[in-house]
């Protein structure tokens, strides 16, 4: 009994050590990427407390600004963070940040449109004051209640000379991780493609279709679960980089497939 609870021990640490630094990394390395090149591209553009200076006449058009900017376009929430601080950085304030932060991952034109064609423009624009009521009513009492700021540059000026082997390492070990996650991630996309160029002569029917919105593991998962739950499907092979999805059975009923993927949240191309 010992030995059988020392080796399922092991088996879950080696699951979570997998998932923790390669499966996890390898889902957000390109929106982590992304999102540190939109947030360098933020602070080499805009000049210090520019938008302080210009836009904070009033804090709740930078709440608005904020919510405008985020609701249309989807912005993973891997992604956002690096850009908020950035914001941040020019003088936006952390209640506007914080709409950012919740209405960007939330929403975006497709699940807009998902949400219109299936549940209607009432149910649509229920939704989106729900958003925008939820996310400015907690950035505003982010805002009243307390006082976030980054850390001040100057209090590090003293150590210009010395070197902080800590954060070298760390930051060599955090590249290394994002490295090793892309050509995971790579490999992944590549046998998949592999998978969906195999023969399937063994099945009666084959149905090619695209999906869009699907960003992560999870997503291909949620995806994965709705189609093995349709009657006749028997095999499923999903190409999250191209959106790809092949679903291999017999009796395949193509329209009630597509309204099971569409009512959890996805679109078809």
């Amino acid at each position: 009994d010992i030995d059988i609870t020392k080796e399922n021990l092991t088996k879950r640490l080696q699951r979570g050590l997998k998932y923790g630094f390669i499966t996890l990394p390898a889902d957000i390395v390109v929106p982590l990427i992304q999102g540190l090149s939109i947030a360098a591209l933020i602070a080499i553009s805009i000049p210090p407390n520019f938008i302080a200076q210009y836009f904070s006449f009033n804090s709740y058009f930078m709440f608005i600004m904020m919510l405008i900017i985020s609701l249309p376009i989807y912005v993973c929430a891997t992604a956002s963070i690096p850009i908020a601080v950035a914001l941040m950085a020019k003088g936006v304030s952390a209640g506007a940040v914080f709409v950012f932060l919740m209405a960007g991952p939330a929403t975006n034109a497709s699940s807009i449109a998902v949400i219109k064609n299936i549940l209607g423009k009432k149910s649509m624009y229920l939704y989106l004051s729900l958003i925008a009521f939820t996310a400015i009513f907690f950035g505003v009492c982010l805002d009243y209640f307390l006082t976030i700021e980054l850390p001040s540059n100057t209090t590090s000026s003293h150590v210009h000379n010395e070197i902080n082997y800590k954060s070298i390492f760390l930051a060599i070990v955090f590249i290394l991780l994002l490295i090793n996650a892309y050509i995971y991630k790579y490999k992944k996309d590549i046998e998949s493609s592999k998978e969906n160029s195999l023969t399937t002569s063994n099945f009666k029917e084959n149905l090619s279709i695209i999906v869009a919105g699907m960003t992560c593991s999870h997503c291909k998962e949620s995806v994965n679960n709705v189609l093995n739950n349709c009657n006749g499907v028997q095999n499923t092979s999903i190409n999250l980089q191209t959106g790809q999805v092949i679903i291999q059975g017999s009796n395949l009923n193509e329209k009630l497939i597509k309204e099971k993927i569409k009512n959890i949240g996805f679109s078809i191309k």
